[in-house]
């Protein structure tokens, strides 16, 4: 829960895109890329669009779950 507080304070918004979730998890873009396609990221997200420029938004619960989970 304290992950949830601090993410919401510091973005003001409900989800978060792919920079600012590897900004977060202090991953590159390129491995967060990586565990995307491979499907081996233990974070819920949707994907919009079906293109090479699709979109991913995580929800900021999501993110903040894992980050609890794992500190």
């Amino acid at each position: 829960m304290k992950y949830e507080q601090m993410l919401w304070d510091k973005y003001r918004k409900t989800t978060l895109n792919r920079k600012e979730v590897s900004q977060e998890l202090s991953i590159s873009l390129s491995t967060l890329e990586r565990h995307l396609n491979n499907g081996t990221l233990p974070i819920r997200f949707k994907r919009i669009g079906t293109g090479p420029k699709s979109r991913y938004i995580f929800p900021i619960k999501s993110v903040s779950d894992y980050l609890d989970f794992v500190s």
